[in-house]
């Protein structure tokens, strides 16, 4: 069912937040005592398009707690987008590991992995692939762990190759490498990001480097046998696990913040080689 507004009251919106990239345009709304996001999609060229991108998304079973479509919605009759939960006091995984957020203990942020392992989980049993994982697209607050931003994602069977972007040092956007989008890739990089997470430090910049050269990435977690083996399965195996599955390699939180510095310092290392 979609939300019908005029553009009168479309305006009278207020905003949220306009991406710079311009892949989608965001405007906050109030319904009912709770928040929602109408997500605009202003990269496509008809409202056809869109429908199409929503349809299958919007007919499939919601994924509570996350990012999922509710609904679209339509300015005096055209699509623009869709609607979905508004987490207004959650922090983005990437901004737990920059900040170093002290309020997320490692109970918290274990708990908000699983929550997101869960939603990717039922997302591919509806038989879809999310194809953006990232550390930026997984939320965390006091009731735990929401994946968001669906609107990159593919029905099973249409998997496709992309170029995969990310910002070094906050200035340059650098591509790293076209990948192919499939479920086995949304497990290994969400493995990525849970690692990130509990060991405190970005693994996202080093993925497709390290993905392609076995000896670098031997150097970065020769410090503890079981990680090191972990990452080879998440790095190199065609059939990588859900994260939970990697959960005992992280138990310790102090031996992952030992590893998570030494890790952190080779990755420094190495992103000045590549920003240079």
């Amino acid at each position: 069912m979609a939300l019908m507004l005029t553009d009168e009251e479309y305006h009278q919106l207020p905003s949220l937040l306009i991406d710079e990239g311009k892949h989608s345009r965001f405007k906050l709304m109030k319904s009912s005592q709770k928040y929602y996001l109408l997500k605009e999609f202003i990269r496509f060229n008809s409202s056809s398009d869109v429908l199409d991108q929503l349809s299958y998304l919007l007919d499939g079973k919601v994924i509570e707690n996350s990012g999922y479509p509710l609904s679209s919605f339509k300015v005096s009759g055209k699509l623009l987008g869709y609607i979905c939960a508004f987490y207004g006091n959650a922090y983005s995984f990437s901004k737990v590991i920059e900040d170093h957020l002290p309020f997320f203990s490692f109970d918290a942020k274990k708990k908000a992995l699983l929550d997101t392992v869960k939603q990717l989980q039922e997302f591919h049993q509806n038989g879809f692939i999310f194809s953006d994982i990232r550390l930026s697209n997984h939320l965390m607050d006091k009731d735990g762990g929401h994946l968001v931003d669906f609107e990159d994602s593919l029905r099973k069977g249409e998997e496709q190759v992309k170029n995969l972007t990310y910002y070094f040092y906050h200035q340059e956007e650098k591509t790293l490498k076209k990948n192919l989008s499939s479920q086995n890739e949304d497990r290994r990089r969400q493995a990525l990001v849970g690692s990130s997470l509990l060991l405190d430090t970005n693994l996202e910049y080093q993925m497709y480097a390290l993905k392609d050269n076995s000896l670098l990435l031997s150097e970065y977690f020769s410090m503890d046998e079981s990680l090191e083996k972990m990452m080879q399965e998440v790095f190199f195996s065609s059939n990588v696990p859900y994260f939970d599955a990697y959960l005992e390699v992280f138990k310790d939180p102090l031996k992952n913040q030992y590893n998570g510095r030494k890790i952190n310092r080779k990755i420094e290392k190495q992103l000045i080689k590549w920003y240079r």
